[in-house]
């Protein structure tokens, strides 16, 4: 996870597990599965990860 200054504050960053963009963790959408939490970009991305991890 990653940290970017925004005027005088720190900003918690995760990655979209979709799409790789790093998005405020405040912000993000995220999926709790067995063994770690996913974040998301948003619908989009999530609903992409979904799909591809019902396939496997």
């Amino acid at each position: 996870m990653n940290t970017k200054q925004q005027t005088d504050q720190l900003v918690k960053l995760v990655k979209c597990e979709s799409c790789m963009k790093e998005v405020p963790a405040s912000g993000a959408k995220n999926a709790e599965t067995a063994d770690y939490v996913a974040h998301f970009c948003g619908l989009a991305c999530f609903d992409t990860w979904r799909k591809q991890t019902e396939k496997r």
